[in-house]
């Protein structure tokens, strides 16, 4: 996940774009898209595109941060905040992303929780099996989190026989540096 600060340079009108049927959303649905070029502070231009809820306002000279990942020399975003406005131009990031392991672990700063959300960014949203797990994540995940978030047996045992393993090889698959502490 890159983060990048900018003016932005070119606003073309907004467009809706057809998703084709998948796992999770068995219908045809059309999305909003946004396209937006900065000019950043060391004169690059940069393209960022932006799809899958209603953008709030940009204009060109304003000031925006946008957090995303590049792909062919597109920042597809994630987020973009609105600096000049004090506004999110998406929706704004939730905090709880990982329900589960924020349940478990009792906070999203926890250095595991991070790790599950960078690797969900980095990884499985860059691949079509990959998001529509993070989709079918999102559909059961708040009601087992609202459900074990209060159980101290539960979290423990989610904590030790699921997330520590998923942690473990997501270390390995990526190269992470070890942390002693993690594995204890």
């Amino acid at each position: 996940m890159i983060e990048i600060t900018g003016e932005v340079d070119y606003v073309p009108e907004r467009e809706q774009q057809i998703m084709a049927p998948g796992l999770i959303r068995p219908n045809h649905r059309t999305i909003p898209v946004l396209r937006l070029r900065i000019r950043t502070a060391s004169g690059n231009l940069m393209q960022i595109l932006h799809k899958g809820d209603y953008p709030g306002d940009v204009t060109i000279g304003h000031e925006v941060v946008i957090k995303g990942i590049e792909k062919g020399g597109v920042i597809h975003a994630k987020s973009i905040f609105n600096k000049t406005t004090n506004s999110w131009v998406t929706k704004k990031p939730r905090a709880f992303d990982c329900f589960i392991a924020t349940a478990v672990y009792g906070s999203p700063m926890v250095e595991e929780v991070i790790l599950l959300k960078n690797y969900r960014d980095n990884y499985l949203l860059n691949k079509k099996i990959g998001r529509n797990l993070v989709n079918f994540y999102y559909l059961i995940s708040p009601s087992i989190a609202s459900k074990i978030k209060d159980n101290n047996f539960f979290k423990t045992s989610i904590r030790i026989f699921i997330l520590l393993p998923i942690i473990k090889l997501i270390k390995i698959f990526t190269n992470a540096p070890r942390n002693k502490e993690i594995f204890r």
